[in-house]
């Protein structure tokens, strides 16, 4: 999976000027529409590997165990792999999403426009319904000294109505073709439950058929990722409040669940 980043990375210095104008302030229009559906829950684009005990603390990473340590690897990729594409959607839905809804034959619409003295973006969030479904589609139009975009169609997606299940395809412009590059699954429960399941595509660069599937429960999260080449599968669950958890791979510990204490220690410990 770290090695699908390097695709990514082509089309960042594209995208950043987007990224950049999300926090320049947006104007939008509209009319309020009571109606309108619930756009992706903005919890399926987001994950959380900042709790990850080693995740911040090198004093942490220093003491700790080789169980703990050996999770790191897996929890980086969702990190480095998956979180740093998830920046993008999330901003440009978030601009979207500062105007009222519209409709527009039969389609709900969203969009803003934000701008700097150079630079100028437009966000487009169109949502048709499809009998008990919603299908979408986000447009990016940006212009500025760093290159420029024209309804460049960022992801599509499908969903219930109220948003909270459903999926979504990201694509990004590499060598100037339009690339699916990620694919996802979700299902958000509540503000602290949810699991999403990531693949890459046969447009990535490399890793396709790859998948990550995050999941929160409460104060438990859990990353699962599975990798077609070489094959290998490895679990990684920890506890965000008290740091405890587990791994099992078959790249480790001869695919033993292994377990770790609580933080401070973070201590090999036996699994009960």
């Amino acid at each position: 999976m770290t090695r699908f980043a390097s695709a990514i990375r082509q089309t960042l210095t594209l995208l950043a000027l987007t990224t950049a104008l999300v926090f320049a302030g947006c104007d939008s229009s509209g009319n309020n529409t009571e109606d309108a559906p619930q756009p992706i829950e903005p919890a399926a684009f987001d994950v959380d590997t900042e709790s990850y005990p080693t995740s911040q603390s090198a004093d942490a990473s220093a003491k700790a165990g080789t169980h703990v340590l050996a999770g790191v690897t897996t929890v980086s990729a969702l990190t480095f792999a998956v979180e740093a594409n998830l920046a993008l959607p999330k901003l440009v839905t978030a601009a979207a999403l500062q105007s009222d809804p519209v409709i527009e034959s039969g389609t709900w619409v969203w969009e803003s426009t934000a701008q700097t003295d150079s630079s100028n973006a437009t966000f487009r969030l169109e949502g048709t319904p499809d009998g008990q479904d919603v299908v979408w589609e986000m447009f990016v139009s940006a212009t500025g000294p760093t290159g420029g975009l024209q309804n460049f169609s960022l992801y599509t997606g499908r969903s219930s109505f109220d948003g909270t299940n459903g999926s979504w395809s990201l694509f990004y412009p590499i060598d100037g073709v339009r690339s699916n590059v990620l694919d996802a699954s979700f299902t958000v429960d509540s503000e602290t439950k949810k699991s999403i399941t990531f693949e890459v595509a046969d447009g990535a660069e490399r890793d396709a058929g790859d998948t990550i599937r995050y999941a929160r429960d409460g104060d438990s999260r859990t990353v699962e990722y599975v990798q077609v080449d070489p094959v290998s599968e490895t679990t990684v669950s920890w506890d965000a409040i008290t740091k405890a958890g587990s791994i099992q791979s078959t790249d480790y510990n001869g695919n033993e669940k292994s377990c770790w204490s609580p933080e401070p220690e973070l201590n090999n410990v036996p699994c009960s």
